[in-house]
């Protein structure tokens, strides 16, 4: 089995070279490494200069579009198994060896690795529940967490996943319909696998350290950031479930829209009401964009829009 990894970057050539660092100095190398640079200068270029092999792609639409430069990836690797990092991770040693390990099981179509952050007790915290879709429709993650053995998931975590090609293939690469922060759209990509029948694993063992690097626009957790998430993840339901009885937007309306007036108490209750209002409309403009992007190409599960056939192709070539 070959390993190829596609390292998505924007202006941190510091966290590129630290990244490429690491890989090279693995147990196991992997066979093709892929840099994705949105950035307008060549610091990122000259870092990946210095790191032989590296296949450096200056790529400006992805600036602010992660899913975009996600599938321009797609169209540069070569290998029968597919990982994407975040730039401000370090893979720790047998990272590679780990994932390409997992993937030895036929049945497994996606790898979620561990994102570990060197908090105390983060090994334990969460750890029955990790990358779960609840009934009420919102999401757990503790991706740091280590359960001491391969286990089922419904979802990973962007910094650390890796995809078995022909699944890629199949799904015609990833949706790029999670505008703003792009939040949930790596979750997207397991439930669209998962619903096609795929397999999804935590391999604890592929293990990365997040160095988390700063935004290039805004923070994380300022309002832009908050309204996002709420739009981006009714959005994330929509799409993939519908608004039957049985679908989880109905229960996680009645879950979360309660919450909306009593979150982050600590703030002055102006600004409570401004990013209470804020998130309600991400959340309404969210699930009407998921009702008519479910009913157009560029909502299916599969893509067969002219982006999923070309990668359809270069990814069963």
């Amino acid at each position: 089995m070959s390993h190829s990894v596609v390292i998505i970057t924007w202006r941190r050539p510091l966290h590129v070279s630290a990244c490429l660092g690491a890989l090279a100095d693995g147990w196991v190398t992997p066979e093709e490494i892929v840099v994705i640079d949105a950035s307008e200068d060549d610091e990122t270029a000259n870092v990946v200069i210095g790191y032989p092999g590296v296949t450096y792609v200056r790529f400006p639409p992805g600036a602010g579009h992660m899913t975009r430069a996600r599938n321009e990836g797609l169209r540069h690797v070569k290998g029968t198994c597919i990982s994407f990092l975040d730039d401000d991770v370090r893979p720790a040693r047998g990272w590679s060896q780990a994932v390409q390990s997992a993937f030895q099981n036929p049945e497994v179509a996606a790898v979620a690795g561990r994102v570990v952050n060197g908090d105390p007790g983060e090994d334990q915290e969460g750890v029955n529940s990790i990358g779960r879709l609840l009934r009420r429709g919102n999401l757990t993650g503790n991706f740091a967490a280590d359960p001491g053995e391969i286990i089922t998931v419904d979802h990973g975590i962007g910094a650390n996943m890796s995809f078995r090609r022909d699944w890629l293939a199949r799904l015609g690469g990833f949706r790029d319909v999670f505008p703003g922060t792009a939040m949930r759209e790596d979750t997207d990509i397991f439930l669209r696998l998962n619903g096609l029948g795929g397999r999804s694993v935590f391999v604890p063992s592929a293990v990365v350290q997040n160095d988390s690097g700063s935004h290039v626009v805004g923070r994380r957790f300022d309002l832009r950031y908050a309204v996002w998430g709420e739009h981006n993840h009714l959005l994330l339901l929509v799409l993939n479930y519908g608004t039957s009885r049985r679908s989880p937007v109905w229960a996680y309306l009645r879950f979360r829209l309660p919450q909306l007036a009593h979150d982050e108490p600590e703030r002055r209750p102006a600004s409570r009401a401004a990013r209470g209002v804020g998130r309600l409309a991400g959340m309404l403009v969210g699930g009407l964009r998921g009702l008519y992007w479910r009913q157009s190409r560029r909502g299916r599960q599969v893509r067969e829009d002219h982006v999923g056939r070309d990668l359809r192709v270069r990814l069963s070539s």
